[in-house]
């Protein structure tokens, strides 16, 4: 499941107004305002005041817009003064922007732009309508690219771009750079990203414009930061290429020089960029817990700091992200209701904010949250639920991307439908509807081959390479830069000092053709590196390819593993009755039930794979009367158990159901026929393959209960004998391999009583290792455990059962399947 981790992104918004001195302030503008001024000085004033304010007390300042605007459009005797009331409407798209009413700052940027193309129609325009059309359409670009729409984002940071190359304005064409890049890196096209920012960073770091060097390195951390994600898919491992460790470096570059600034606004949106850095590396440490808790613990603490920084200065669409940031974070470390409640805070606000990209997000996310825990109960109001509630918030999450055009977007929504649709597949097929069944694989293999497709678009190897790329020509710009200003200092001292810069051009002659040599000779080793790099490149490539086609078909080999497992119903039906209370939600296969008020009996089943697939399997049903259960482990685990464990529960199928035989000595001993036959067809009587199972066979009709075992054993706990319970060996040889001639299995018989318990497990619990001193568990003292559980609650004893064998285990391997 893909969980999006939203990033904060930043965005120049441009103002206008009288340029008035550093020193100014709001005391002294508020001064100037008491004085008879006329009105044209008095809207400047205005403007410049709400300025102050646009960030502290943001509907301060729209008021003080609004007064602007009543003044210019009454001033000279009502026929009003268009500078100001276009740059009124322009400041009022701001505000509303920066208070994330995004409908209306649309609209004020379409006034003031109508107003300015009157001015613009003329043979010689006015530079104040050329500089402010560039500065309201590149605000336009930003909002539509704060609401997905980047084909328009684009569009209009061209417009002006254009103008401001005529002007010949090095600021203002640095930070459309800056923009196109924010746009190019949400398309997913990072080498052009990267090639704006690079082009807007050489600016600023010209112009020593600190403000703007920081948001430089908050969006190329951004292009790591994206670009690392994308990484780890497409090699299928934890490492992201170094990706993460360059946007931190990035992130706290900016953040240092922010420190200078004191923008509380920027704080907040680097903060929440390092909690976003720090919760994919938790995501991706799949082997150390404490690790991984640690890594997600530091993603919160900067969640939590960015959040409060923005409540403060009421940024609603910063308090939008942290929310939905933390609401991942909660669901990684289990908690799937406090993530819920948090997916639909950012929901909520979204929506009022008018965020396609974000709501595509939030209902995403939720519904990967209902698919990993589909009894999760649904928001009020909604009548659908789990599976159901999951299909719908995902294609709704589609067609939001869609519209918008978010090629990144519609990748995972594509990824996640697809896992959807398989899984509905194969509950449908285990309901009996193949039609149904038929349908939803179709779906899955539908959507999957649409993610393929996306993700080859976004993400090819050359990107990473080309960004490298660009980054060292960004550091060969900045040499450039620094030798130009160096060249201009030597051209005052060219006239006093000419023959010694002839020498030095000899000089540089000379050792130009020394590094040529040098660089012919460092080129052909490059050169022969580089041809045993590809082919090395090559078979790596290919080994790749296989390990995916092999991880892709044992994983789905699991899930035809786990369908043909019993269900909960099955299991209820046959032991309990229809009456089961206990949800029938399985994780990890592990199940439980028991009848209302606890009467009539109860079940539950531990089950852990070692690998993907295994060998243990479970058998349930109900012939003649008799409740039949088995559990088995074959020979090995992984591949070799999981094809043997398909192999014996067809045979008892076929022995039980379809024969009807109910004597358990019996079947075993028809088992271990037909699996020797199976695994040696020769029938030479030659035994060439001696791989088979371990299996627990028990009957139960009324009180009588009869039970054979192959090297399993059944243990009994009557509420007589708690302390110790009673053990009935199995005879001790295997299903399989070679047999004595008239070696026959033996069947205990055994009247029940009420309130017994029985249990049977394989030996993987027992064979564990763990603990203080690195041993077995040993069966014994798992005897004792199920002795001392045996008078509590069906459910109490099975999560006893589990916590003990993963406090067990600890950071051990797990040595076998267990069951």
């Amino acid at each position: 499941m893909h969980f999006a981790i939203l990033p904060a992104i930043t965005i120049t918004l441009f103002t206008t107004g009288v340029s008035f001195s550093q020193q100014s302030k709001i005391d002294s503008l508020t001064a100037r305002l008491q004085v008879n001024l006329h009105d044209t000085d008095r809207v400047n004033t205005l403007i410049s005041l709400a300025i102050e304010f646009k960030y502290k007390k943001t509907d301060t300042a729209i008021s003080f817009i609004k007064k602007a605007l009543v003044i210019s459009r009454n001033y000279d005797s009502g026929a009003g003064w268009q500078k100001g009331i276009i740059n009124s409407f322009h400041q009022l798209g701001v505000l509303n922007y920066n208070k994330g009413n995004y409908s209306i700052t649309l609209e004020y940027f379409d006034t003031a732009i109508t107003l300015l193309k009157k001015l613009l129609s003329k043979r010689d325009p006015p530079f104040f309508a050329l500089r402010t059309y560039s500065k309201i359409t590149g605000n336009a670009g930003v909002l539509h690219m704060t609401l997905g729409n980047y084909p328009k984002a684009l569009e209009n940071f061209s417009k002006a771009m254009q103008i401001e190359l005529k002007l010949g304005n090095k600021n203002e064409i640095a930070k459309q750079f800056a923009n196109t890049g924010i746009v190019y890196k949400d398309m997913g096209n990072y080498p052009k990203a990267a090639e704006q920012l690079f082009k807007a960073i050489a600016i600023h770091v010209e112009l020593d414009d600190k403000a703007e060097i920081a948001n430089d390195y908050i969006s190329i951390g951004l292009i790591y930061y994206d670009h690392g994600n994308l990484f780890r898919q497409k090699c299928h491992c934890q490492d992201d290429g170094g990706n993460y460790n360059k946007a931190l470096d990035n992130y706290f570059k900016g953040l240092k020089i922010n420190e200078e600034l004191n923008d509380k606004r920027r704080e907040a949106l680097i903060l929440g960029n390092i909690g976003n850095v720090f919760g994919d590396m938790g995501i991706n440490e799949k082997n150390n817990r404490v690790r991984r808790d640690s890594l997600y613990d530091k993603a919160l603490d900067y969640y939590f700091k960015a959040l409060k920084i923005d409540e403060e200065s009421g940024n609603r669409d910063g308090i939008a992200r942290h929310l939905g940031n933390i609401g991942i974070i909660y669901s990684k470390k289990g908690d799937n209701l406090m993530a819920r409640n948090y997916y639909f805070k950012y929901l909520r606000l979204a929506e009022t904010l008018e965020r396609k990209n974000y709501q595509a997000i939030a209902l995403a996310n939720i519904a990967t949250i209902y698919m990993d825990d589909p009894h999760l109960p649904p928001p009020d109001g909604e009548l659908k639920s789990g599976l159901a509630l999951a299909e719908e918030y995902l294609f709704r999450a589609l067609a939001l991307d869609t519209v918008l055009g978010n090629l990144y977007g519609t990748m995972y929504r594509h990824k996640s439908i697809s896992t959807l649709e398989d899984t509905l597949a194969v509950i449908a097929g285990i309901k009996g509807q193949w039609k149904e069944s038929a349908k939803r694989f179709k779906l899955a293999l539908e959507h999957y081959i649409k993610y393929s497709t996306a993700k080859d678009t976004i993400f090819n190897e050359n990107n990473s390479k080309e960004i490298g790329r660009l980054e060292v020509s960004h550091e060969y710009e900045k040499q450039l830069l620094a030798q130009d200003k160096e060249h201009e200092k030597q051209q005052a001292l060219a006239a006093a000092d000419l023959q010694r810069q002839k020498i030095i051009g000899y000089s540089l002659i000379a050792g130009f053709g020394l590094v040529l040599i040098l660089a012919f000779v460092i080129y052909r080793s490059y050169r022969q590196k580089q041809k045993a790099n590809r082919l090395l490149e090559e078979k790596n490539k290919i080994i790749e390819e296989k390990n995916k086609n092999i991880t892709d078909s044992i994983e789905y080999a699991s899930r035809i593993q786990e369908a043909i497992l019993p269900s909960h119903d099955e299991i209820g039906k046959v032991l309990i009755g229809d009456k089961v209370t206990v949800s029938p939600l399985i994780k990890g296969g592990d199940q439980e039930g028991d009848s209302p008020g606890g009467e009539g009996g109860g079940f539950f089943i531990f089950h852990r794979q070692r690998d993907i697939i295994g060998g243990d399997f479970y058998f349930v049903t109900e012939v003649n009367g008799w409740k039949i259960i088995a559990l088995a482990d074959c020979t090995g685990h992984g591949v070799p158990g999981a094809l043997m464990s398909m192999l014996g529960k067809d045979m008892l199928n076929e022995i039980v159901n379809d024969r009807r035989i109910t004597l358990t000595e019996e079947v075993l001993d028809l088992l271990t026929m037909q699996v020797t036959d199976a695994l040696n067809p020769d029938k030479t009587g030659e035994v060439k393959i001696k791989e088979g199972m371990d299996i627990g066979f028990l009957a139960m009709r009324g009180e009588e209960l009869q039970f054979s075992g192959a090297n399993r054993p059944l243990f009994i706990v009557s509420p007589a004998e708690e302390d110790q319970g009673i053990i009935f060996p199995g005879d001790e040889r295997s299903i399989g391999g070679e047999r004595r001639a008239g070696e026959k299995f033996k069947t205990h018989f055994i009247k029940t009583e009420k309130g017994m318990m029985l249990y049977m497990f394989t030996d993987g619990f027992s064979d564990q290792f763990g603990g203080p001193k690195q041993k077995k568990f040993k069966s014994s003292n798992l005897k004792k455990l199920l002795a001392e559980i045996s008078g509590k609650a069906i459910a109490d004893q099975k999560i006893i059962v589990e916590k003990t064998f993963l406090e067990w285990k600890k950071n051990y391997e797990q040595t076998d399947d267990v069951t």
